[in-house]
């Protein structure tokens, strides 16, 4: 019994340190940069937008989120458009428990969508923790794309707004259809 222990240990020993040497990194999708990107709505219709969120330029983000993440319009919410003036907004849970409703919600958010919708105001850029701290400041019309959630609960973070106010358009995408399903 005693020799085959120890060649299991050695044959996982083996197997390890292959996998290390090879540079094998399991798939995180937390692991992606955030991607600036540019010309996603005009002026134009950034201010439609702050003026009614349910205006076309939504279904526009909408479509443009699903693209990103690589999965059906099916799977994208709706977009919410944030008045920020005073917090700063988080795009994590609080902890791993509080995930625990994305089940009946279409799964976990897999991508994010942030769009700056003005530029006056001051503060307010977009901090990424998981990033080594990267920061990232959109001009208005441009978007971030991230991947939350996942095995980093803090992946993103808009900093406080010092000056002005700060309107965004957020879009969030789902591992499975966005509208509300029952889970078993």
């Amino acid at each position: 019994m005693r020799p085959i222990v120890i060649l299991l240990v050695l044959l996982i020993l083996v197997v390890l340190l292959m996998k290390r040497a090879s540079g094998y990194t399991p798939f995180n999708p937390v692991n992606e940069k955030p991607k600036l990107i540019p010309g996603v709505l005009t002026r134009d219709e950034c201010d439609l937008l702050i003026r009614d969120p349910s205006a076309p330029p939504s279904i526009k983000l909408r479509d443009l989120a699903a693209e990103l993440a690589g999965k059906p319009k099916q799977n994208v919410e709706g977009v919410s458009v944030i008045k920020n003036d005073e917090q700063p907004s988080e795009f994590k849970c609080a902890d791993n428990a509080s995930c625990s409703e994305f089940r009946n919600l279409g799964g976990d958010r897999i991508g994010v969508l942030v769009v700056n919708l003005n530029s006056e105001f001051k503060g307010g850029e977009l901090l990424f923790p998981a990033h080594n701290g990267l920061t990232m400041r959109p001009e208005p019309g441009e978007g971030v794309y991230f991947r939350p959630l996942m095995s980093n609960r803090d992946v993103a973070r808009g900093q406080p707004v010092t000056e002005g106010t700060k309107w965004s358009a957020i879009v969030y995408v789902r591992d499975n259809n966005a509208k509300k399903i029952e889970v078993a």
